[in-house]
């Protein structure tokens, strides 16, 4: 499953830049809906193979100034689906509130940072407490998205380490 998932997103990848690439200024709005169809169709495809719905398709634009779009640029449009997957979050919570959400992936740079750090930013902008603890033992660095110094991390505390008095 998990490798059909993911030879579906990247041709939805594909078939985008192929599309972007080739079209011209003004066709771009065709190309962009015949895209929106073909996510659509792909999507649908994606949601019968896993059994599972598909909670938000999520912007794969990095942020230029490294810190979450949700705090750098609130109203941009991109930060809706932050605000979007948020919200059927807490539908998939109507009967049994959830306490917390594991986010991951099987390689690295697919998004797990900027997807968590801008997920926990509305949630608490929704007035939600939100603990983000950055799991990510090859390159943690949600440190580096908030701007905050490293401190003892996610393996000294599994290891027992006493932490640092500041």
């Amino acid at each position: 499953r998990a490798r059909r998932h993911h030879a579906l997103m990247n041709r939805i990848d594909q078939r985008f830049a192929d599309l972007h690439a080739s079209a011209s200024h003004t066709a771009r709005a065709h190309a962009d809906a015949y895209f929106s169809q073909s996510v659509f169709m792909l999507l649908t495809d994606l949601e019968r193979i896993s059994d599972q719905p598909i909670l938000a398709v999520l912007p794969t634009d990095r942020p230029t100034d490294h810190r979450p779009v949700s705090l750098s640029h609130p109203d941009h449009a991109s930060v809706e689906s932050y605000r979007g997957l948020r919200t059927n979050l807490q539908f998939l919570g109507l009967d049994r509130p959830i306490r917390s959400i594991q986010l991951t992936s099987s390689n690295a740079a697919e998004g797990k940072t900027t997807v968590s750090t801008n997920l926990a930013v509305v949630l608490a902008q929704a007035g939600h407490r939100v603990a983000l603890v950055d799991c990510d033992l090859r390159r943690p660095r949600v440190h580096e998205v908030f701007g905050i110094e490293p401190g003892p991390g996610f393996t000294d505390l599994l290891l027992g380490v006493p932490p640092k008095r500041v």
